[in-house]
């Protein structure tokens, strides 16, 4: 089952998800809030950067917002539960992995 956008916009919007310690401290780290979260996959016209529908983990996703800030921000989600959990978030994804569009990586990235 590949992400369903639209339900998990529907879910942000209604504060329905959850969010792992790690990705807690990595808001924190960028000072990301959650109602930052919520601009960017509820409100936003999120993107679907990469489906990992087939992770050992969970299915789960890779979005791409700009919400309040009207910053870059990529959101991994995972999807496989009742309610979408967030994976991990960062602002202002590295250009020297990924596209201009920030959502294509970059075909030879420098680490």
């Amino acid at each position: 089952m590949a992400a369903d956008l639209a339900a998990l916009i529907s879910k942000f919007q209604r504060y329905d998800f959850d969010i792992t310690v790690h990705a807690y401290q990595e808001m924190l780290n960028d000072d990301i809030s959650v109602e930052m979260l919520v601009s960017v996959i509820g409100y936003d016209a999120p993107q679907v950067c990469e489906d990992y529908m087939f992770d050992e983990r969970g299915a789960s996703c890779l979005i791409l917002g700009y919400g309040l800030e009207d910053l870059p921000m990529h959101v991994v989600v995972a999807y496989h539960t009742i309610k979408p959990i967030v994976i991990t978030t960062y602002k202002n994804p590295d250009r020297n992995i990924w596209e201009d569009d920030l959502c294509t990586r970059r075909a030879n990235r420098v680490v």
